[in-house]
């Protein structure tokens, strides 16, 4: 089994795809979802980008 050539494209697009579908809680009725789903899907973006930027340079 042979490890992927550049993991961190992978890293992001399985970030973005978590991020989206936690997305889609803010447009139920209740609002203790759609709170709960914009908070993770924005953690999870800033996770995806600055986090991995600044302490995952490699």
């Amino acid at each position: 089994m042979k490890a992927s050539p550049c993991p961190d494209s992978l890293f992001t697009l399985a970030a973005t795809v978590m991020a989206v579908s936690f997305a889609g809680l803010t447009f139920t009725r209740r609002l203790d979802f759609q709170q709960a789903g914009f908070a993770v899907a924005v953690a999870i973006l800033i996770d995806a980008t600055v986090i991995r930027m600044l302490l995952l340079p490699a």
